[in-house]
């Protein structure tokens, strides 16, 4: 009798021994899941902030556009040297922000591997002189 009750008590201990294990499958199994679903929202957030974020510099570089040509008219028609300079003046701006945007989506698109930057030769001493606005010389150390 004492052997039967010692057999019985082993049996239920590997059944709940079983059962843990079971459980523990299961809660393995479900997290997997969950910790699934989570990339897949986060790949999904992280799309749909690209999109978001491609129409608003769409949009931010359109208005700038728009704005600078007002700007530009504004600077042709009037009489007023302040208004023309003030004009220009915010153009100039303008100008800066959407090249901004510009760059940053050049940057996002290097990021996500859709943009490929490649050399290209180029005249460094024109390029300066064109970004300077100057008519005089550049030095550069190492070039003559």
């Amino acid at each position: 009798h004492a052997l039967q009750n010692c057999f019985m008590k082993e049996q239920a201990l590997k059944r709940l021994t079983q059962e843990s294990q079971d459980q523990t499958r299961e809660a393995m199994r479900r997290q997997q899941i969950l910790e699934s679903e989570n990339v897949a929202l986060k790949l999904a957030t992280a799309s749909a902030n690209r999109i978001a974020d491609s129409q608003l510099n769409h949009m931010i570089k359109g208005l700038c556009g728009s704005a600078k040509s007002y700007l530009s008219m504004i600077v042709q028609e009037s009489d007023s040297h302040e208004i023309r300079y003030w004009a220009t003046y915010a153009a100039k701006a303008l100008t800066t922000v959407f090249e901004w945007v510009h760059r940053r989506q050049i940057l996002v698109s290097l990021a996500d591997g859709k943009y490929i930057s490649q050399r290209t030769l180029c005249d460094f001493r024109s390029l300066l002189h064109l970004k300077l606005d100057t008519e005089g010389s550049v030095q550069v150390e190492g070039f003559s």
